[in-house]
């Protein structure tokens, strides 16, 4: 079942507005944002905990690291994200730079309605 919620968490990533282009800030950052949505499902709640969303920064100038996006615990039904509505997971000024992984923690408190 955590493997599923894991998996149903993943596919419903969306990923936003992160860009170095000439059309960003002028001093070298973009912006990133992460939201979250889902797809109709044969289950009646599907109910997750996320205690913190990190970024993974490769090949910066201190080297790789985990930069946090949010750090306080909520809880979503994925169920109630459906038919475009979605929910900001966290969003941040970063570095232009390359970003190769995203990490969502959750707690053990998820759980599926069948």
């Amino acid at each position: 079942m955590t493997r599923m919620i894991g998996i149903l968490i993943l596919l419903a990533l969306i990923i936003a507005g992160c860009s170095d282009d000439s059309t960003g800030p002028a001093n070298g950052n973009g912006e990133i944002k992460i939201y979250m949505l889902d797809a109709p499902s044969v289950y009646d709640s599907v109910v997750v905990y996320i205690s913190r969303v990190e970024v993974h920064a490769s090949g910066s100038a201190e080297g790789s690291c985990w930069i946090v996006l949010n750090d306080s615990t909520r809880y979503f039904d994925l169920l109630q994200l459906r038919n475009g509505a979605n929910v900001l997971l966290g969003d941040a000024e970063l570095q232009a730079g390359s970003y190769t992984q995203i990490r969502l923690i959750v707690t053990s408190e998820n759980y599926v309605i069948v």
